[in-house]
């Protein structure tokens, strides 16, 4: 009923309590408390509810609901709540209700997120209970998109180490092939994922993304990842002949993640020497030229490309032996190659750790090291030193000792490189692309 009662419930001095009546009503509560901060606030009360002892200019009064239901009615014959409608110009929520389905699409979502064989692990365990943690807002923003959530952990089972690219993943999980672009709601939910799995924080940049995803085995795409070779001769037609006749003329190659799988190569090499950044392949290049031993650049977090190679390099029965920059990065980068590629620390102990501090220039100041430590299972005491001293070392500060041990094994060896720089046949011992089972080593 539209009244001049009703009109008399908009004043302004009893706005804050209709609003505050209307919040508690909502949620179920039986009474509210409402602050007489002036006389004219004390006025209107006691003219809507009477001349109660409570009511004092300053003070809080508790007012019951049912107090102010009756009071509306006695002014208007309408009920409480059909009076706040009319004076917002809005109905009412049940929030409880609102609550209780909420908290009901919530379960529903975490569900979704245990059915999985992933739970077995311990990474993917603390990533859900991230998400049951309301505080940092995620499942509250699945809960418009369920099925956000179910793409996510069918992405997550996908990445079993095997080699691949975001757009092959993408439409394999989704079929979508642009679902997990940069900047779309899923890469972002994934990654997080993959955040807890690394160990690391989230990715905040294009290179972190990009080095996130291929530290489980997934490219942007077959051309961007690519991986650094000097003198790796290898059997297979178009790749395996480049390769090979970049090994006799010492010509360093940048190999993409596309010609490894189109091209198939089987590397012929017993020792592959493996370096982080691409100043020591240039000067291994220019010293060496084509007496250098084989030599693969990882240019710092290993690549799809690279960990294809490697894993062709270990089928056909080759070896890896690793240096990389002394910090928690590089460790890091070591201890993985180690553990699934079975490579060999390259001059990565204390005692080449303390050395190369030692024949560094004394007037260079060395960065602090920077992160969460890592253990150096092939050296425990390395991390100890590390930890002590606190100062990173680069790779290029020793590259005169790298050199040298590139120089020596090129010395001691004998015949070339291998078969296939001598141009003599061989086995194939790798055919396909892409391996559908153990790939570049990713484990969960």
């Amino acid at each position: 009923m539209q009244n001049d009662s009703l009109s008399s419930l908009r004043r302004p001095t009893l706005a804050d309590l209709f609003a505050l009546a209307r919040k508690r009503l909502e949620s179920g509560h039986a009474s509210l408390s409402v602050e007489i901060a002036s006389p004219e606030a004390h006025r209107e009360l006691v003219g809507l509810l009477g001349p109660l002892p409570r009511f004092r200019v300053g003070a809080t009064a508790r007012v019951r609901m049912s107090e102010l239901d009756a009071a509306v009615r006695a002014r208007t014959g309408m009920a409480l709540g059909d009076v706040l409608v009319e004076l917002h110009g809005r109905p009412l929520r049940d929030r409880r209700a609102e609550a209780a389905t909420a908290a009901g699409a919530r379960a529903a979502l975490l569900a979704t997120a245990e059915a999985t064989e992933l739970t077995s692990h311990a990474w993917y365990r603390a990533w859900v209970g991230e998400l049951r943690a309301t505080s940092n807002g995620t499942l509250t923003r699945l809960l418009g998109r369920p099925d956000r959530l179910a793409r996510a952990v069918r992405v997550l089972e996908l990445l079993d180490g095997n080699a691949t690219t975001l757009p092959e993943l993408a439409d394999k999980a989704t079929g979508d092939a642009h679902a997990l672009d940069s900047g779309r709601p899923l890469s972002g939910l994934v990654l997080a994922a993959l955040a807890f799995r690394a160990g690391s924080a989230a990715p905040d940049s294009a290179e972190d993304r990009r080095d996130l995803w291929e530290r489980f085995g997934v490219a942007e795409n077959a051309y961007s990842s690519t991986v650094l070779v000097l003198n790796l001769p290898a059997r297979g037609e178009a790749l395996g002949e480049w390769m090979t006749s970049g090994a006799r003329h010492g010509t360093a190659l940048r190999v993409t993640l596309d010609q490894l799988v189109r091209h198939p190569v089987s590397p012929d090499a017993t020792v592959v020497h493996v370096c982080e950044n691409p100043s020591v392949l240039g000067g291994a290049a220019r010293e060496l030229g084509p007496a250098c031993p084989p030599l693969v650049c990882a240019e710092g977090q290993p690549s799809v490309a690279f960990l294809e190679l490697a894993e062709r390099i270990a089928l056909c029965g080759g070896s890896l032996r690793y240096h990389g920059d002394f910090d928690w990065p590089g460790i890091r980068m070591t201890a993985a190659l180690v553990s699934r590629h079975g490579a060999a620390p390259w001059r990565m102990s204390s005692t080449d750790y303390l050395q190369g501090l030692a024949d560094a220039e004394r007037s260079v100041s060395r960065p602090p090291l920077k992160g969460g430590a890592q253990e150096t299972p092939w050296d425990p005491e390395l991390q100890e030193v590390m930890r002590a001293r606190g100062v990173a070392l680069s790779e290029e500060s020793v590259i005169p000792s790298l050199l040298s041990d590139l120089r020596a094994h090129a010395a001691n060896s004998v015949g070339g490189h291998g078969r296939a720089a001598r141009g003599e046949a061989g086995p194939r011992v790798f055919e396909g692309g892409v391996r559908s089972g153990a790939g570049p080593g990713r484990s969960r």
